[in-house]
């Protein structure tokens, strides 16, 4: 995927940020929650995006832009700033997401983004990294794989996302 490039968050991709969020609350919800309560989930998420300041303390923040528009994202977390407690005493950073528009899904862009973090992790003497994710949500179980993650089955927890109780799994690399 070439004319891609990969930058820190700004406050002005907010709303290119919505539009990435509500796309893959879809892709993963839809068919449990109602567009409107998605929709809802979004503005509370964005919210709090307004009021973050990005790549801080061990906070990362960064968006894929194609032609001056946000097409995808990539969020990560020091152990440090994890809020993850069983891979935090274990110094694991945390990748928290990466989310990508469907018409950009499936080219390359996610495992870009995932070395993109990895890379930072790596450099900051990280050997370890970890990412959740709903155990439902198949299409980024497969990709985690693919990456080469590894489930670990000693670890789920149940999460709330859009109102409704979910399990989330964990995808451990090597970095």
């Amino acid at each position: 995927m070439t004319n891609i490039t990969i930058r820190k968050t700004q406050k002005s991709d907010i709303p290119q940020i919505a539009e990435i969020l509500l796309y893959a609350f879809q892709a993963v919800y839809a068919k449990k929650i109602s567009e409107e309560v998605l929709r809802e989930s979004v503005a509370k998420q964005i919210e709090n995006y307004e009021q973050r300041k990005f790549n801080t303390n061990g906070s990362m923040h960064y968006v894929a832009v194609h032609e001056k528009k946000a097409v995808a994202f990539v969020i990560g977390k020091t152990s440090e700033k994890s809020s993850l407690e069983y891979y935090k005493t274990k110094g694991f950073a945390e990748l928290m997401s990466i989310s990508i528009v469907p018409e950009y899904q499936r080219k390359g862009l996610g495992k870009r983004l995932f070395e993109f973090i990895a890379n930072k992790f790596k450099k900051l003497g990280f050997v370890k990294m970890v990412i959740g994710t709903n155990m439902d949500n198949l299409q980024a179980r497969r990709a985690y794989e693919s990456w080469g993650g590894v489930l670990d089955t000693a670890y789920e927890r149940p999460f709330e996302a859009c109102g409704q109780s979910f399990i989330e799994v964990f995808y451990v690399f090597d970095i």
